[in-house]
């Protein structure tokens, strides 16, 4: 039996991380809830009956950010992952989309960054955890066998995705550096001329680090 006001925090924190519309989890808020759940068996119950709820909104961001704090939890508790795969059809279908009758709602970038999340940490469930859960098995099968999902290639799409972005950080990098370089040399003209300007390399150079942290 969950008491009263800790149930209150639970649900608090579940609503608090879905609604963010950030593509990342707060990190304070999920480090309360992951404590909460270490307490006690029948607070993880709770926070799953949360998390699905939110699965269940008609909102992609929603369905997003709870299927993200679906995984950290899938990852760290026995308690978690049991009571996910005694719901795993419904679990696939509300995070994959891959059911006819249920497709994902919008926004169409969420739908589509909640597709390939949840199919790459199936993926990796079914790897890392396989052995022990065989509903975890049945629900990679259904979808490599039954979906046509080809999990395969989501892995070199994702990989790929990763080397487009190392690649544009690099030109990135690249550029900023050129700006810098290009500054001071326009500094050095202007001393040579009696003026003075040294600000302008730290305004770039802070730009830089702005966008960097912004990245």
């Amino acid at each position: 039996m969950v008491d009263l006001s800790v149930r209150q925090e639970l649900t608090s924190l579940v609503e608090e991380l879905t609604h963010t519309g950030m593509q990342s989890l707060d990190e304070g808020k999920m480090k309360a809830l992951k404590a909460l759940c270490k307490r006690s068996v029948a607070n993880v119950r709770t926070t799953y009956e949360q998390v699905m709820l939110q699965l269940g909104e008609d909102h992609s961001e929603v369905r997003l950010s709870a299927f993200q704090v679906s995984s950290e939890l899938f990852e760290r508790s026995q308690a978690f992952r049991e009571l996910l795969l005694s719901d795993f059809h419904e679990f696939i279908k509300l995070v994959t989309g891959t059911e006819v009758e249920s497709p994902l709602p919008p926004p169409k970038a969420a739908a589509t960054q909640l597709r390939e999340k949840s199919l790459f940490a199936i993926k990796s469930w079914r790897e890392k955890f396989g052995e022990g859960y065989p509903k975890l098995v049945l629900g990679y099968n259904h979808l490599k066998l039954n979906k046509k999902v080809d999990f395969e290639g989501l892995v070199a799409h994702s990989e790929a995705m990763r080397r487009r972005r190392e690649e544009r950080e690099a030109r990135r990098r690249v550029l900023l550096q050129q700006r810098v370089q290009d500054v001071r040399k326009e500094i050095a003209g202007c001393r040579e001329d009696g003026w003075a300007g040294g600000g302008e390399v730290a305004e770039v150079e802070d730009g830089g680090r702005g966008e960097e942290v912004a990245g």
